[in-house]
């Protein structure tokens, strides 16, 4: 049985020496505030301490066998990792569209102002705009380029791998003199530019 390979050898001469006693076994009710932190990567012989000996270290092993422990956090786990996937994406696309809204409630805010100030050239138009609403608006750009992986241009940042082979030749060519000074004038021609 595939259970019986994730409960070590102590383990089991303590459920056999317990179960030969006869001893009750923990109520499901119980067994399941165990299995909580079990679930949360406590080992049986932690479990028996955490509850100060209250509770047969036995019957622990037990309620982990009878239960199913193992498989449960298994099927837990999987289900989980199956999933956090779908999750990252939702919450990314809610953080994304409450920062789009925040920026346009930002814009819509202090937007005609800004632009009846350039039209007007008044400043009391913008003298009681609030300096903070400023870094509030940097935060919340900054936020929404990390979440588009932008960065401030208008492509997304992406990781391109460029594989491929280099081959170098080298060829000496003799040449006569006037075509050597001509060539030497064109490179200081260019280096002058």
């Amino acid at each position: 049985m595939e259970m019986w390979k994730s409960i070590g050898p102590d383990e089991l001469r303590v459920y056999d020496e317990w179960s030969q006693k006869g001893l009750p076994f923990i109520p499901l009710a119980s067994a399941l505030k165990l299995y909580e932190l079990f679930l949360n990567g406590y080992s049986v012989n932690e479990i028996y301490r955490i509850n100060g000996g209250k509770i047969e270290l036995g019957a622990i092993v037990d309620a982990r066998i009878r239960f199913k422990w193992d498989e449960r956090k298994e099927k837990q786990l999987e289900g989980l990792y199956s999933n956090i996937d779908q999750k990252i994406i939702k919450a990314k696309n809610e953080a994304l569209v409450y920062l789009t809204d925040s920026l346009a409630a930002a814009h819509k805010l202090m937007g005609d102002k800004v632009k009846l100030f350039l039209q007007e050239g008044d400043i009391s138009l913008i003298q009681g705009m609030d300096l903070d609403k400023f870094k509030t608006y940097k935060e919340l750009l900054q936020m929404l380029q990390t979440l588009t992986a932008n960065n401030g241009k208008n492509v997304p940042q992406r990781e391109v791998l460029i594989g491929g082979e280099v081959m170098h030749t080298h060829r000496v060519e003799k040449m006569n003199g006037a075509d050597a000074t001509n060539m030497l004038k064109e490179l200081e021609d260019k280096v002058i530019e």
